[in-house]
């Protein structure tokens, strides 16, 4: 049983080493990514369950309410997520790793421009064969 949370993200969000899930409908990307994880550890479908559980956009949420935290003694600041973002799934002989990768803006709030502001990436990694997880980002910079 595939939960509802990465069913939803599997077709826009995710990839498999790098690499867009393949399939002609999104059906097709969620069964085919759900499958890989399957395979990657062995046939066991209870952790897979649990990979699943994890593998989804609330470690991309995790990561903006953190930055939220790091910059609230900046209330000239508002954090803005950029749209460019992806969760990937690495699937390694030891077993799977996690990563969200996502772009921020730190949006002057006096600015009347949208678009104006540093940009800071920010990566969440779970690694489920070290039974890990952390979240780094880097400093600020101009596009």
């Amino acid at each position: 049983m595939i939960n509802k949370q990465f069913a939803r993200d599997v077709p826009s969000l995710l990839q498999l080493n790098g690499v867009p899930c393949p399939g002609e409908n999104d059906e097709d990307k969620i069964r085919f990514a759900y499958e890989a994880i399957v395979k990657a550890v062995d046939g066991n479908t209870e952790k897979a369950q649990r990979i699943t559980l994890v593998a989804n956009q609330n470690l991309g949420v995790h990561m903006y309410e953190q930055l939220v935290r790091a910059y609230a003694n900046q209330p000239d600041l508002a954090v803005m997520q950029e749209g460019e973002h992806h969760l990937d799934i690495k699937t390694t002989r030891r077993g799977i790793i996690v990563v969200f990768d996502a772009l921020f803006r730190l949006q002057p709030m006096d600015s009347t421009e949208m678009g104006k502001g540093d940009i800071v990436r920010g990566l969440s990694r779970v690694d489920f064969v070290k039974k890990a997880f952390s979240v780094s980002f880097t400093k600020p910079k101009s596009r």
